[in-house]
């Protein structure tokens, strides 16, 4: 035909076995088989089969087609497009000016040659840690001990004799804002300022809480390795009031793996279904999902952050039989944010919990402040890639590190007697440090003596609060039953207690007078004193403070109960367990 640019020498040997050859962006089928043979075009364009790529589920061809014009596009389609016309006319229109105007038997012919010449590989579907030994980010592959690999504009690169396509780098997407939002934002960068600078700055800024940022963003970046030892991974909590640079520590820790301040769940909006929470966590792996703005009122997310910990997701069913099931795996580690802190003692335990107090700063921590949020507008994922590439001093020290610290954990005073789970967490951060500080990749901003000081607080106040939240349950259980009580043991509404809104009063000494009768009883232990229930009280997020309202009080020359001016402790019923605060309100309405 004209305009044909091979040589006839290496076009028989391609139409002897399959009565066609591809040349000039078109693909021309044998149209007679004696002598002059004729050839007829059925495409305006060129095309090649650039892999297979094998999934068990969704099997991909990935195809690279140029048309006449020399627009070029690499996309990738389900593996039985080339079975029927139709279906295949449909891909290509899909893409631009591509047509197909071949029959079933053409098509058929077309697909033996594509087979036999296409390439073998698989689709990237989750950026991060690949079970392939290489750590995929948008733009760049890190294999730990050897050069990275570059990631072409098609979102193809090569490893260990295979193919790889990675969708979310293809530049077919580039300016599309709906696909692959979050992958796009995942790529490798270098910042004008060291990985000592911006860790110091991180410290300075972020003090003891920085320093637990710091190991918890380093040891999520080998989570799969640790979790197989240790069998659970923390999840890092920040309590706190507003403008305590919560959002901007987990920025910090976010930025390192490409994420943005942007990249978060909340909670408290209930947009995002439990499922859809727990997906985002399957996205990528060996990397973080901040969860924002927690609040105890939602049982759904208490039980789902439990699960977090020991890395349980949840099953789908399958077309393959009735009971058959796939998992949905968890990828990442979490890091929650909120201004209130879980009351769930389970929950509680599987936390490396940090209370941020602080809001109030001078101009020099402003200043230091201000200089970190400027180190945040450049990449800084160069320094994640350089704890990635120690992915093998992981794999041979972390058991051993890891069972030393447990062990020395375990003896300090703070730790005593703790929950193993506890112990864990911080024997996991403490493994970590030990880790990349013999490796010598980078010059931490602290050393041993400060992280066990850190650590020692860490536990202290948590473990306070596990003891506070399981005596405040028991509380509440026996407000309740007070509540329903007989009218001579009762809790008596405008006397006792007393509702406006969301805020619930109570007259605390004679609230916990009648508490203190029944704890024996119902728990078989002596009742914490009535200081303890004060002092920690004021510790709960639920807490507002004291007032003056106007309650019944008796009187001591009638005997009888007059309306007088009393001092009682306000309660935010909204920020109390959503059980435990629709109890309260039905058993106040059946009182009534």
């Amino acid at each position: 035909p004209f305009g044909v640019t091979m040589k006839v020498e290496d076009i028989e040997p391609i139409v002897d076995k399959y009565e066609l050859f591809i040349d000039n962006n078109q693909i021309y089928m044998q149209d007679s088989y004696t002598w002059p043979i004729d050839f007829r075009s059925v495409s305006n364009f060129s095309i090649e089969i650039l892999q297979h790529m094998n999934d068990d589920k969704f099997p991909k061809k990935l195809l690279r087609v140029c048309n006449i014009k020399g627009e070029e596009r690499i996309f990738d389609v389900p593996a039985n497009t080339l079975n029927a016309p139709q279906r295949f006319k449909d891909a290509l229109s899909d893409q631009g000016n591509y047509r197909f105007d071949g029959n079933q038997k053409d098509l058929d012919k077309l697909a033996a040659y594509l087979f036999d010449h296409m390439g073998v590989g698989r689709k990237v579907d989750v950026l991060g840690w690949n079970p392939e030994g290489f750590y995929c980010w948008n733009n760049s592959v890190t294999v730990p001990g050897q050069p990275s690999i570059p990631i072409n504009q098609n979102g193809i690169f090569h490893f260990d004799g295979h193919t790889y396509y990675v969708p979310s780098a293809n530049e077919i997407y580039r300016n599309n804002p709906y696909r692959y939002a979050l992958q796009k934002k995942i790529v490798l960068k270098s910042a004008s300022f060291s990985i000592e600078d911006y860790l110091s700055q991180v410290y300075k800024v972020h003090r003891e809480f920085g320093l637990v940022g710091i190991l918890f963003a380093f040891a999520s970046a080998h989570q799969d390795i640790i979790f197989n030892v240790a069998k659970g991974f923390p999840e890092f909590f920040l309590y706190g009031p507003a403008s305590t640079g919560k959002d901007q520590l987990f920025s910090c820790i976010k930025r390192m793996f490409g994420l943005t301040e942007t990249d978060l769940i909340s909670l408290e909006n209930g947009q995002s279904t439990g499922k859809s929470k727990l997906r985002t966590f399957a996205e990528t792996s060996n990397m973080v999902v901040h969860l924002s703005e927690w609040t105890n009122s939602n049982r759904e997310n208490v039980g789902m952050a439990k699960e977090l910990w020991g890395k349980n997701g949840y099953k789908i069913g399958t077309m393959d039989s009735k009971v058959s099931t796939d998992m949905i795996p968890i990828l990442c580690s979490a890091m929650i944010t909120g201004n209130e802190y879980p009351s769930d003692t389970a929950l509680l335990s599987r936390l490396v919990f940090g209370e941020m107090t602080k809001n109030l700063f001078n101009d020099q921590e402003v200043e230091d402040y201000k200089k970190l949020a400027k180190m945040l507008t450049e990449s800084v994922t160069e320094f994640m890639d350089k704890v990635i590439w120690q992915r093998e001093a992981f794999e041979k020290n972390f058991s051993d590190k890891f069972n030393l610290y447990k062990k020395t954990l375990s003896q300090r005073p703070s730790f005593a007697g703790a929950i193993d789970r506890i112990i864990t967490n911080y024997a996991i951060l403490g493994a970590t440090y030990e880790i990349l500080r013999d490796v010598n990749a980078f010059v931490f901003p602290f050393g041993i003596d400060e992280i066990l000081k850190v650590f020692d607080s860490f536990a202290q106040n948590l473990r306070s609060k596990i003891s506070s939240a399981s005596i405040f349950i028991k509380f509440w259980d026996l407000f309740i039953i007070a509540l329903r009580g007989s009218s001579a043991g009762h809790l008596k509404e405008d006397r006792d207690y007393r509702i406006d809104g969301d805020i619930l009063s109570i007259q605390f000494t004679s609230v916990f007078n009648n508490i203190q009768r029944e704890w024996f009883p119902r728990f078989n232990e002596s009742c914490p004193s009535k200081k303890t229930f004060q002092d920690e009280i004021k510790n709960e997020s639920y807490y507002k403070g004291t007032a003056k309202k106007r309650m019944l009080v008796e009187s001591e020359e009638s005997g009888k109960e007059k309306s007088n001016a009393v001092s009682v402790y306000e309660i935010e019923l909204s920020k109390l367990p959503e059980e435990t605060k629709e109890n309260i309100i039905n058993a106040i309405y059946w009182q009534r």
